[in-house]
């Protein structure tokens, strides 16, 4: 699957027979990138506390696909070379069932989620509005070094980010 993978495994599901291979294919692409994301997730199809449990975490994604093209990532190849925002009210309602679940560690996937500044801190403020990081929300994710300045650092602490990962690719 290239790009967004939500409406692509829907599709590829409806293709595979009973074997468990899809039909007269040995090898196919499907791209997804040109979708947009899916709207109003619920996360109630698999048993969350059971994965949980097991991780110590969960995930959400805010944006897919990286505008860069560092040399050494596969980002921009495999989710696509442009960055696709999600809804802010979607990720939120999305927080919202993870935390009513009795989840609280949760993990951006996004490449790095100040990839889109204005976006990030729009979301960052929203998300310290809902009361989600008064529930216990601990939120995660991958940063740039820049853009990163002293008011998102804030952001980012009242939005209940406790984990903030800089890799060493951006010290260079």
């Amino acid at each position: 699957v290239k790009g967004l993978g939500e409406r692509k495994i829907v599709e590829i599901a409806n293709q595979v027979n009973v074997s468990g291979r899809i039909s007269g294919e040995k090898f196919k692409i499907f791209d997804g990138t040109k979708d947009q994301p899916l709207n109003k997730v619920k996360r109630g199809f698999v048993d969350l506390n059971w994965y949980y449990q097991r991780s110590g975490q969960l995930n959400i994604r805010g944006q897919v696909g990286c505008l860069r093209q560092c040399s050494y990532c596969i980002d921009h190849l495999i989710k696509g070379r442009r960055a696709v925002q999600r809804e802010i009210n979607d990720i939120i309602m999305e927080l919202e069932q993870l935390v009513e679940n009795g989840i609280k560690h949760i993990h951006f996937t996004d490449a790095e989620v100040n990839l889109n500044l204005p976006y990030s801190k729009n979301l960052l403020r929203l998300i310290a509005n809902s009361g989600l990081p008064k529930a216990g929300l601990n939120l995660y994710g991958h940063f740039q070094l820049k853009p990163f300045d002293e008011e998102y650092a804030k952001l980012l602490s009242n939005a209940g980010f406790v984990g903030v990962n800089f890799s060493t690719d951006h010290t260079d």
